[in-house]
């Protein structure tokens, strides 16, 4: 069987999906993980129903959802703060069943203030109290949660490592795994494919995109940065090789419709060795 990537629609920013659809079926795409858009009338999860009538007629499945970024603030010291940011996580669980996703991606923890090392412990048992909740709400729904590696960004808060994620899940649930992003390991200073071995069975899907490994989380197409793509692919292949894996890769600088086109060639080389 061949192994399947799909592509972010982060990629396309704000477009609807009657505009992104085409895009992806003229590059054979047929697996998107989907987001919340920061445009209210072009957001899908508006009729996620009819999303995925639209998305089932194209031949493209959703297999994973990212959760909004305003529901990452899952480990916030301000109570009322983790409060509105989880009850924005839990908001987006109903449209992904809905449009028929498997996996919900969520951060646990964002940098809304500096963050403070005698703090550690403490954030990440507001990490664990919110993802509780949130794995409850999420096998209701007959869906998986992947908490995902966090990039650093220069500050030492927890999840970062893979190994604070699965501290942080542990217990919570066997439909609770991870979600390794390459990019956030490699800008983190650690071996993406050591990061998807120490995840194991936990590994429900991987972002593939790539950085200067300097710190900065830059979505480059991969190979342009100092990611070691073999060695991950062969991780994958070995440790998970049926976990979702998903370009997603950004166009600041770019035309988003070449990237596809890139990404395109590069998924059939991979999908061929």
């Amino acid at each position: 069987m061949t192994t399947a990537y799909g592509i972010s629609a982060s990629l396309f920013g704000g477009i609807s999906l009657e505009e992104l659809i085409p895009k992806l079926v003229a590059g054979n795409w047929h697996q998107v993980e989907l987001g919340f858009q920061p445009i209210p009338e072009k957001d899908w999860p508006a009729d996620a129903e009819g999303a995925r009538r639209l998305l089932d007629e194209a031949g493209i499945s959703v297999p994973s959802v990212h959760i909004a970024s305003g529901g990452w603030y899952l480990a916030d010291p301000d109570e009322s703060v983790r409060r509105t940011a989880l009850a924005k996580a839990i908001d987006c669980l109903a449209p992904a069943a809905a449009v028929g996703a498997q996996v919900v991606i969520c951060h646990h923890n964002a940098p809304r203030t500096p963050f403070v090392e005698g703090d550690r412990s403490a954030a990440m048992a507001r990490s664990r109290e919110s993802l509780q909740e949130l794995a409850d709400r999420a096998s209701a729904l007959e869906l998986q949660l992947a908490v995902e590696n966090l990039p650093q960004r220069h500050t030492p808060r927890p999840g970062g490592a893979i190994e604070d994620v699965l501290e942080i899940i542990c217990d919570l649930g066997a439909h609770v795994g991870v979600c390794v992003d390459a990019g956030h390991s490699n800008a983190n200073g650690f071996g993406a494919h050591e990061e998807v071995r120490l995840a194991g069975k936990k590994l429900l899907a991987v972002h593939i995109q790539d950085n200067d490994g300097l710190g900065e989380d830059q979505h480059w197409m991969p190979g342009v940065g100092t990611t070691d793509w073999q060695r991950f692919i062969h991780a994958l292949d070995e440790s998970a090789p049926d976990c979702i894996r998903t370009f997603e890769v950004g166009a600041k600088d770019a035309d988003p419709n070449d990237l596809l086109a890139e990404l395109a060639l590069l998924r059939e080389e991979w999908t061929a060795n």
